[in-house]
């Protein structure tokens, strides 16, 4: 709760922070933009909303990617 609290409160001072997390339903509760990297590269930058966690897991797998070859 400490490192929530601290992100909330630079968050309110206008500051952003970079959450590296495997945890994504906390990613999705507190992110106001995701970005999902594989092999290093950035391969979406969106926002949360309507995002789910089997929907992040996809992007992080390449799932979409696979369906469109």
């Amino acid at each position: 709760q400490i490192v929530l609290d601290t992100i909330d409160a630079t968050r309110q001072r206008g500051l952003g922070v970079i959450l590296i997390s495997h945890d994504l339903p906390r990613v999705l509760e507190i992110a106001d933009r995701i970005v999902v990297m594989r092999f290093g590269r950035a391969v979406t930058d969106v926002r949360p909303a309507g995002l789910s966690v089997s929907s992040i897991v996809a992007l992080m797998l390449g799932e979409n990617e696979k369906k469109e070859a």
